[in-house]
């Protein structure tokens, strides 16, 4: 059952919690450093549902927050989002296209938050499957700076997410329309998801990744990622007992049995 004590308790926060930017940010930033985004969890290798977004959010939360398990974007921000709302912030379903490197994905095959406050936007998303933004983002067009890094939005009919290492140059990581979306918007996408992986060089590859105090770490098959202060760095795990300690501390420190193959993933 759904209990906003013991989610908090999860996240290892005691303090307060009225509906502040403040709380915003620290929430936030505690959520992607204790749950991990992992495709290869019992929740995440499930035949996905007919629409991603109408979570039960009772069993995610005791799966998740109580049993420790990671998801993707759908249970992650979902859960997180109901948290949110129970706390009083308003809160949105805004529905975002991923980048590929090259092209973005169908719109819908992510899902993130916006938060209302103070008369101001923000982004939050605690289920992006790589390094992106610890703290929220205010919906501007100006640089915004965290932990090294830098995100930037450029406007138009949809807004794109942009994202520089300290050691890097700039790249997309989804674009999206800033517009409340009900759950029907889902309605079906499942069925599309094949076709939407069919090209990537994600498909059938286990990832999961977990935000650190100053940055970020993140597991893609044997292809290791990892942010601190902004530089960023990636190295191939060709050892097998490298792997399976990375693994671990990148899960939470949980051992981590075999890895299920994942099915098409939401991102």
């Amino acid at each position: 059952m759904f209990d906003v004590e013991k989610y908090l308790h999860r996240l290892g926060y005691a303090g307060p919690v009225e509906p502040t930017e403040a709380v915003l940010r620290e929430l936030h930033k505690r959520h992607l450093m204790a749950i991990p985004y992992d495709t290869g969890s019992d929740l995440s290798t499930r035949p996905l549902p007919d629409n991603l977004a109408r979570i039960d959010l009772d069993q995610c939360f005791e799966e998740v927050v109580v049993g420790g398990q990671g998801a993707y974007c759908f249970p992650l921000n979902g859960l997180f989002r109901a948290l949110l709302a129970e706390l009083g912030f308003e809160v949105s379903r805004i529905s975002a296209s991923i980048s590929t490197g090259t092209t973005f994905s169908p719109d819908r095959l992510h899902l993130f938050t916006g938060v209302r406050l103070d008369g101001e936007n923000f982004l939050a998303d605690v289920g992006y499957s790589g390094p992106s933004f610890l703290e929220p983002l205010r919906l501007v067009e100006d640089v915004q700076k965290q932990y090294g890094c830098s995100f930037r939005l450029a406007a138009g009919t949809h807004r794109v997410l942009r994202r520089k290492a300290r050691n890097g140059t700039w790249r997309d990581i989804y674009r999206f329309a800033f517009q409340d979306r009900d759950v029907q918007h889902w309605d079906g996408f499942s069925s599309l998801l094949s076709d939407s992986f069919s090209e990537t060089v994600f498909r059938g590859t286990n990832i999961c990744c977990r935000a650190t105090e100053n940055g970020h770490r993140m597991l893609a098959g044997k292809r290791y990622l990892e942010v601190v202060d902004g530089v960023e760095t990636v190295r191939a795990l060709t050892r097998p007992a490298e792997y399976q300690t990375v693994l671990e501390s990148v899960l939470g420190g949980r051992p981590a049995g075999p890895r299920k193959n994942p099915r098409d993933q939401p991102r």
